[in-house]
This record gives C-alpha cells, sequence and structure tokens, in this order.
C-alpha cells in the first residue's frame, strides 16, 4: 500500500499530523505510549522511517502521522495528509534544509496550516517565534491550541514533572526542551479523550 492508498483508506479516520524542525518524533513516540498505556486504538505513520513493502491499517478512529519536513521516499510530504489536527512542535530554519530562504520554509507551513479545515485544531508551540507568528494569523472557525514547557523541577540529574494538584513525578527526560514537547503530547492527548490524570498515570514508564 502506498501513501496515496493509505490516505485514501483513512478517509474515515480522524487524521492529526505532527510536524517541525524538532521534537516531532518525540511527540509521536510519547502519543503513542500513552495511547498504547491506557489500550487506546490509533495507527500511527512514520514518515521519518523507509515505507515498508505493505502498511496495515487496523480499525482505529485516530491516524497518527509524523510529518516529517523532509520525509522518507515515498511518503506524501507533509501538507498532503488532509489532516484535521495540526501540531507544530518547532519551526527552526536553517540554510542546509531545501528551502533557500526562511520566508520560503515559512511559506511551506502557511500552506499546510492553511489547509486545516473548518472546526479543525492547530497546537503550536508558543515559545517558538516561527510557530507564533504563522499561528497569529486569523483563519476561520479554527482553534489554536498553544503549548509552552510543563511545571517542571530539576533536582541534581533528575527532572521531575509536576502535576496541576503540585504532585512530582519522575521522568526520563534529559533536556530542558523537551518539556514543550509534553506540553504538546498533554494538550493532543486532551482532544482526543485522554485525561491529564490518565496522561500522568502513563508518563513514568515513557523512554524518550
Amino acid at each position: 500500500m502506498n501513501a496515496s492508498e493509505l490516505l485514501a483508506k483513512s478517509a474515515d479516520k480522524q487524521r492529526i499530523v505532527i510536524t517541525g524542525s524538532q521534537g516531532v518524533p518525540f511527540v509521536t513516540a510519547l502519543i503513542v505510549h500513552v495511547l498504547r498505556f491506557h489500550q487506546r486504538k490509533a495507527d500511527v505513520v512514520r514518515t521519518s522511517l523507509p515505507m515498508a513493502a505493505s502498511t496495515q491499517l487496523t480499525n482505529a478512529p485516530v491516524l497518527l502521522v509524523e510529518g516529517m519536513v523532509k520525509p522518507e521516499p515515498g511518503w506524501l510530504p507533509f501538507n498532503e495528509w488532509n489532516h484535521h489536527v495540526a501540531v507544530l512542535t518547532a519551526m527552526k530554519w536553517s540554510p542546509d534544509m531545501p528551502f533557500a530562504t526562511e520566508d520560503e520554509y515559512l511559506k511551506q507551513y502557511d500552506a499546510f496550516t492553511d489547509r486545516t479545515p473548518k472546526g479543525g485544531i492547530i497546537l503550536f508551540n508558543e515559545t517558538d517565534r516561527l510557530c507564533s507568528v504563522l499561528c497569529n494569523k486569523e483563519r476561520a472557525d479554527i482553534q489554536y491550541v498553544s503549548a509552552k514547557a510543563h511545571p517542571h523541577e530539576v533536582a541534581g540529574h533528575e527532572q521531575f514533572l509536576i502535576t496541576s494538584q503540585k504532585t512530582r513525578i519522575g521522568s526520563r527526560i534529559s533536556g530542558k526542551h523537551e518539556w514543550v514537547w509534553v506540553s504538546l503530547a498533554k494538550e493532543l492527548l486532551k482532544k482526543i479523550g485522554i485525561t491529564s490524570e490518565q496522561f500522568y498515570q502513563a508518563f513514568p514508564s515513557f523512554v524518550p
């Protein structure tokens, strides 16, 4: 099954595309971990990996797409998955990208977010300059959800997630920037029926 066939066969699924220049595999992996922990079904497309000879779909109601800016050959570009929900992790242009300028790079994401349908959702990293620029644009009947670093504490070599009840939960996270990815995953999971309590139950066993 090629990518176009996969898209056609997922017409009845809620399609969620996670994209950006950093943190995409992390956010995707954390979402998948929490869903599996609670035995919730979701189909997953990892466009950072070569396409398998055949790609199986289940009866899961959700399709998660790891929409890399430059996917492996055979996969659809990140802006052609006809998403219902978009997750923007970070947008960092560099000269070695296949885009000559930052403006050209930004236009790719602008086209992507413009394809969000009415009633759709865009979750974005509010601490990222380009994400904020992109999501300041008014789009009719689109819900924006911003995220910043999840509350946490650093104690020696350990980092702890702080819940809304001020409880500390152990983590295996090592970088401070990853707490933004944690917030994005948590906010996305809320939109597909995972409560904060369920997220906190699954989080300690997540290995980045």
